[in-house]
């Protein structure tokens, strides 16, 4: 038999203007299914809770993707590897101990691992429990390159910071990028930029 066999029941009736709105007559429980704030006579205004609303909006970041789930692992470094997808990294440098990993990754993957605003490398950070920098890895031939730290002397500190959040940890790094990129996204006055770019320059020019 059907579901309902052996129950009375009733189709295409308004609970509230039939005569079942007095329920209490025909059953001692009462499933209800319908809307709350009509069921209690809109005695707290009419609710908009039960309609779905989508926002979309557009992300200025190239080859965005979300990325909503991701498999746990006990492997560190696989973890943060996937928590930074689909950006993809080239190598990974762990201290377990501090929980805090400086990830290399190709300078067009820099973007995509660091978000907008910051958002993914944020939200990489919180996920996987550890502190995460992200650095540009550039193939230079064999060229000896040098880390922005080691020029605290001639750049301030900050500036140095502010390079090395848009993923530009050594001179090389700054000066394989577009001078405009490193004013836009390390958010640095023109002058300052250029300031530092003849500092590196004449390291290696020294050399």
């Amino acid at each position: 038999g059907g579901l309902l066999e052996g129950i009375e029941y009733k189709i295409n009736e308004d609970f509230f203007y039939s005569e079942f709105h007095d329920w209490k007559k025909y059953a001692n429980k009462l499933v209800y299914t319908g809307a709350l704030d009509e069921y209690f006579g809109y005695s707290l205004g009419k609710l908009n809770w039960r309609t779905v609303s989508f926002n979309t909006y557009i992300v200025d970041t190239a080859n965005y993707q979300g990325n909503a789930v991701i498999n746990y692992t006990s492997n560190p470094q696989l973890f943060i590897q996937r928590a930074l997808s689909p950006a993809k990294i080239s190598s990974i440098r762990l201290d377990e101990a501090g929980k805090h990993a400086e990830v290399f990754l190709r300078p067009d993957e820099v973007s995509l691992a660091i978000g907008k605003g910051g958002l993914n490398i944020k939200l990489a950070s919180i996920l996987t429990g550890y502190t995460i920098d992200v650095y540009r890895d550039l193939d230079n031939d064999g060229e000896d390159d040098i880390y922005l730290d080691e020029f605290k002397d001639e750049i301030d500190e900050w500036v140095i910071e502010a390079l090395k959040n848009m993923g530009c940890a050594t001179a090389r790094a700054v000066l394989h990028t577009p001078r405009q990129e490193l004013i836009d996204k390390a958010d640095l006055e023109e002058s300052t930029v250029d300031e530092v770019i003849a500092v590196l320059k004449a390291e290696f020019e020294e050399e």
